[in-house]
């Protein structure tokens, strides 16, 4: 319920929170096809945005592809997270990528992961441990069988953050919700929970 409260702020945010003198309607681009104009998980057009709480706190920083002046959730280059009172958390960067799904209605599903360095925070601002995500491939089950798409995962924990950063954190840290699903990687696979 947290999650989906969060999503839908996100997506009006990403709405009334853009820099640019366009007039941009929101939209998810999962089955709107880009025609090539993303490459290198960068996409031609794009719009600085600002994600916001219900108390108009800044949550989030960072780029999102625009798409026929649409602004989409996809998120891609450097972003900086705060909490829900103003603190960085973590900051990174995101690629955008796609696989094919050849479903009732076929079409290409667009989404964004977490790669190269990443650095995490401590309550007090200081530098909590960074940690390198590196995009694997790995399987999605969907309508056509098993499609490879790459995801961003933490494929090492250097050896002075070991006591800092666990097994469960990884697994956590590795997921990406969406606004209508999370992708989670595990062995190799992305598990897909859709939010209802």
């Amino acid at each position: 319920m947290k999650i989906n409260k969060l999503v839908t702020l996100f997506l009006l945010f990403l709405f009334f929170g853009c820099k640019s003198q366009q007039n941009y309607k929101l939209s998810q681009v999962y089955f709107d096809p880009f025609d090539g104009t993303i490459k290198n998980g960068i996409p031609k057009e794009d719009s600085l945005i600002n994600v916001k709480d219900l108390k108009v706190n800044v949550i989030g920083i960072g780029k999102v592809a625009v798409k026929d002046n649409n602004i989409t959730d996809l998120r891609f280059g450097h972003w900086k997270e705060f909490d829900f009172e103003g603190r960085l958390i973590s900051e990174g960067h995101y690629k955008i990528d796609m696989h094919y799904d050849c479903g009732i209605e076929p079409s290409l599903t667009y989404y964004y992961y977490r790669v190269g360095e990443w650095k995490y925070y401590k309550k007090n601002g200081e530098l909590d441990y960074e940690l390198e995500f590196k995009p694997l491939n790995h399987v999605v089950d969907t309508n056509c069988g098993d499609i490879e798409m790459k995801f961003g995962v933490i494929d090492k924990i250097p050896i002075k953050y070991l006591n800092k950063v666990t097994v469960d954190k990884v697994y956590e840290l590795q997921k990406i919700s969406y606004s209508e699903m999370t992708f989670t990687p595990l062995n190799r696979r992305i598990h897909i929970e859709y939010i209802y």
